[in-house]
């Protein structure tokens, strides 16, 4: 049977081998946390058109969607297209929202070239919009014991990334040649590091938990340490443009 409970978050997922194993449930209104033993967990992300970033720039209707114009992409703001969601009160599904993601850039294209846009224009602009990276890659060194871990991150001067990884996790393998892009890139400056889960001797994972207070417990999590000290972990799949304006900011510091 399902029940439905109120006033109620979920602030912390854990797992083992991949699969959940429980929840921390918080009460926001008897301000209580609550750890309970699950298999599994849904997400839903409501019907609340996520529109803070347009409210007052973008003509909305009374549901707080995107006015468009006509049978287009675009909204009564000339320029400004929309696509998913934001503007769809009634389909709400993720094949409409990509179809209709090619719809506005179809649009956005003609309206550009409407302005008078065009190749020439294209390729003086590119430099602004586009990062480039050269062809080398530096493939990832790969830690498997704890001795490696203590001598190259914790002993280690200068920025290092440490990449936890799995060979049956899409969005790990996504990421792992854009990290070997980065790694080129910044060769001189950043050492980055991958940790596969499924190999690792488990006594790295205690020993992050117990010595460092790091626990890893999603797949991608990316480590970012400086002079041996521990900064943050992310879990976030960036492409390889975000990834190296993420490693930049670090360098930057």
């Amino acid at each position: 049977n399902a029940v439905i409970e109120y006033n109620k978050e979920i602030k912390e997922v854990y797992g083992e081998n991949e699969h959940v194993v429980a929840i921390d449930v918080y009460d926001n209104k008897l301000k209580t946390m609550e750890k309970r033993p699950i298999d599994g967990v849904f997400l839903a992300i409501g019907h609340d058109p996520n529109n803070s970033m347009i409210k007052g720039s973008v003509p909305l209707d009374d549901h707080g969607y995107v006015k468009m114009r006509e049978r287009s992409q675009e909204s009564l703001i000339p320029g400004v297209f929309a696509a998913g969601e934001i503007q769809d009160p009634t389909y709400r599904q993720a094949i409409v929202a990509s179809a209709e993601g090619v719809k506005a850039a179809l649009d956005a294209t003609s309206f550009l070239y409407s302005l008078g846009f065009n190749v020439a224009i294209g390729k003086k602009l590119d430099q602004h919009f586009f990062e480039t990276f050269s062809d080398d890659k530096i493939e990832l060194d790969e830690i498997y014991e704890n001795e490696e871990l203590d001598k190259r991150v914790f002993q280690a001067k200068g920025l290092v990334l440490l990449d936890f990884y799995s060979t049956t996790c899409p969005a790990c393998l996504k990421m792992l040649p854009y990290l070997e892009s980065v790694a080129g890139k910044f060769k001189d400056q950043v050492t980055i590091l991958k940790v596969n889960y499924d190999k690792v001797r488990k006594t790295i994972f205690k020993t992050l938990w117990r010595q460092h207070d790091i626990k890893v417990r999603r797949l991608p999590s990316l480590l970012v340490f400086k002079d041996g000290k521990f900064v943050e972990m992310t879990g976030k799949v960036m492409s390889r443009k975000e990834l190296s304006a993420y490693v930049q900011q670090f360098l930057d510091e």
